[in-house]
């Protein structure tokens, strides 16, 4: 399969409006420089970047050029896990659905370090990751996909002729809190709070309404909520 990445300006807006708010309600923004991992379409970098970081101080990577909009940041192509900036150089950085897509376990958890490596103390990152439970897996368009072995879900892409293998390696809640642990990130879990603000910014009248709904309501469903977002701080010295 191609690429993954969604290019859609509006889609992209809505969701940059989510991630500041998200990010405010659980940290600061320091508004010296930023780093979007994973900047697709661009359009999240360019919102920072107007919202206060400035061309300068709004940074994005990727291992391919997809972008849309490609005026207001800086941006560079990469490959592998090493991010090319030195340590503590970012007061803020964006994950959006990246890690999933960076290999193994431990390639990812190498990836996670490097996250944590060039924040600055006080540094906050804003990661989101698709759950490996989710009922419906949005890459390929098939239910259960992310449920079965590297092998067993490979069969499946091919089976129904969306590939020849299946190229996400997705994390559960577990996992992920694991390997932000493992970091030496603290982390606040706002997948439940995405939601009331999801209906705040974004939603039709029947999605506000659902999204009124009481947190309680939601939590036997975290195990299978389709995307899993954590507020994550590099702890001060």
């Amino acid at each position: 399969m191609g690429s993954h990445a969604i290019l859609d300006e509006n889609s992209r807006v809505l969701k940059a409006k989510k991630i500041q708010v998200l990010v405010h309600k659980y940290g600061n923004f320091g508004m010296r420089k930023m780093l979007e991992v994973g900047c697709g379409s661009g359009f999240l970098a360019h919102y920072f970047s107007h919202m206060g970081y400035g061309e300068k101080g709004t940074h994005s990577l990727d291992v391919v050029d997809e972008r849309q909009i490609k005026k207001g940041y800086q941006f560079q192509c990469i490959q592998g896990t090493k991010l090319p900036f030195p340590d503590a150089d970012f007061d803020f950085m964006i994950s959006n659905h990246v890690v999933e897509h960076v290999g193994s376990r431990e390639e990812q958890s190498r990836h996670i370090g490097e996250m944590f490596r060039c924040l600055e103390a006080g540094g906050v990152l804003y990661f989101a990751v698709p759950n490996r439970w989710r009922l419906f897996e949005s890459h390929y368009k098939l239910p259960l996909l992310s449920w079965f072995s590297e092998k067993g879900s490979s069969a499946y892409v091919r089976f129904f002729r969306r590939g020849s293998y299946y190229d996400c390696n997705p994390l559960s809640r577990r996992e992920t809190i694991k390997l932000l642990s493992s970091a030496g990130f603290e982390f606040k879990d706002a997948t439940l709070d995405s939601i009331a603000i999801l209906g705040e910014i974004e939603g039709n009248f029947l999605i506000k309404w659902i999204a009124k709904l009481p947190k309680v309501f939601w939590m036997p469903f975290l195990v299978i909520m389709p995307t899993l977002i954590f507020v994550c701080r590099k702890p001060m010295l």
